[in-house]
């Protein structure tokens, strides 16, 4: 009897033994989780504060109204005027004429997106209604042809967003 006594002490010393090296294992596994989940905080808040300055910079941009399409100091409507006379072969003198309507398009819509007295849905409802009312009036000044490939050129930049395949004009702007 005396001897499974002495084994029983010794089974339960052993699994005291294991318990305590459990507990160590287990709190070494906890500082490392600890060491690990900080190390993570400190590179998500280096990842934060780098995409807060992207963000000052693009709202510099857009006050000083030089949020441009283009990386080369091109500024939006000239971007614009450049692809259309590109795809949709404008003529110099179209050119001319484009160039203010593109430039009151591209005022409307930093007005409006700027705006945060409007909700965010109804700036790009203004924005969208800007864009419509400037494809109508450049489409009174090109030929069939070229209307055609503006309605091409459309479709791949915002395909679904016009509704004019096959020539037909886009869908009306949103009234006020």
């Amino acid at each position: 009897m005396e001897a499974a006594g002495v084994g029983q002490r010794a089974i339960k010393f052993i699994l005291i033994s294991d318990v305590r090296k459990e507990l160590r294992h287990g709190h070494n596994s906890m500082r490392f989780f600890l060491a690990n989940a900080q190390h993570r905080a400190h590179r998500f808040q280096k990842h934060l504060q780098l995409a807060e300055q992207v963000v000052l910079v693009a709202v510099v941009k857009i006050k000083r109204g030089t949020a441009d399409g283009g990386s080369d100091g091109v500024s939006a409507v000239e971007a614009h005027l450049k692809l259309l006379t590109e795809k949709v072969d404008l003529t110099s003198d179209q050119q001319a004429k484009a160039k203010p309507i593109l430039q009151e398009m591209q005022g409307a819509t930093q007005t409006f997106m700027q705006d945060e007295s409007m909700s965010r849905d109804e700036r790009l409802d203004n924005v969208r209604a800007c864009r419509y009312k400037a494809d109508r009036v450049l489409r009174k000044m090109l030929s069939d042809e070229q209307k055609q490939k503006l309605d091409q050129l459309e479709q791949e930049m915002h395909p679904g967003l016009h509704g004019n395949t096959n020539g037909a004009a886009p869908p009306p702007a949103p009234q006020n």
